[in-house]
């Protein structure tokens, strides 16, 4: 059997993943973020994408409400967003803080979540596919 049927057998049985078409680049601010589909086909993503801080050799996701959101004020459509073929999304970036992260707002116990290594997890709207951005890091807060 060649290699390339072994393949294609191993992905038929579900036994490997295909790699994904949608990447997470970070931007050069940090907390800023783009989301590309290299893919021939649209993509459907969940609408809030997921927060996560190195904690030693793991990962621990951040209660932060981030979306994917490109203006303040944007209302929601659905819990779910597409992204063309070809099409780059480039979310509000998140602030660092606990609340209110992409847009001004007000909260009683809004915390600066730096300094600390995080990155932005994006998932497919049926919950099948994860696509983890690089790592950045969010500088402790300035006075």
């Amino acid at each position: 059997m060649t290699a390339a049927m072994a393949l294609s057998v191993l992905l038929l049985a579900g036994w490997a993943t295909p790699s994904t078409d949608v990447t997470v680049n970070n931007l050069s601010a940090p907390g800023a973020f783009e989301l590309r589909n290299d893919g021939a086909a649209e993509v459907s993503l969940l609408r809030q994408v997921a927060l996560e801080r190195s904690s030693g050799d793991r990962w621990e996701r951040v209660p932060v409400p981030l979306e994917l959101i490109e203006h303040c004020g944007e209302t929601s459509t659905g819990r779910c967003v597409r992204l063309a073929a070809g099409a780059v999304l480039r979310p509000l970036p998140w602030d660092g803080y606990s609340c209110a992260p992409q847009c001004p707002g007000s909260c009683r116990a809004n915390v600066y979540l730096g300094p600390g290594k995080f990155r932005i997890v994006a998932t497919s709207c049926d919950g099948k596919r994860q696509f983890k951005g690089p790592e950045f890091m969010l500088p402790a807060a300035t006075q």
